[in-house]
């Protein structure tokens, strides 16, 4: 049966049987900022910046302000062509 993820190329997923998982930070009341947060996007934002904007944009903290980010979170999916060449997907 063929059960392909594209993640897994990529390396953004473990596969089944990994033993890593990622570190959970508890939250701390008393360094919490309350007052309302902007942040300023724009069309070079890749990579952290990008996953941070996803975050931020899902926890409905605050205002995205500026251009559409670049849309990728840095992990390009490389492949080979046919005739010895490759590609990379960076959306």
């Amino acid at each position: 049966m063929l059960d392909y993820k594209p993640a897994y190329r990529a390396g953004v997923i473990h596969r089944a049987g990994s033993t890593s998982h990622p570190k959970l930070w508890p939250s701390d009341p008393a360094h919490y900022f309350a007052k309302p947060v902007r942040r300023s996007n724009q069309r070079s934002n890749y990579s952290a910046a990008e996953d941070f904007v996803v975050a931020f944009d899902a926890m409905h903290r605050g205002t995205l302000v500026g251009e559409t980010t670049g849309g990728s979170t840095g992990q390009p999916l490389i492949f080979q062509l046919p005739g010895g060449g490759g590609a990379k997907n960076l959306h």
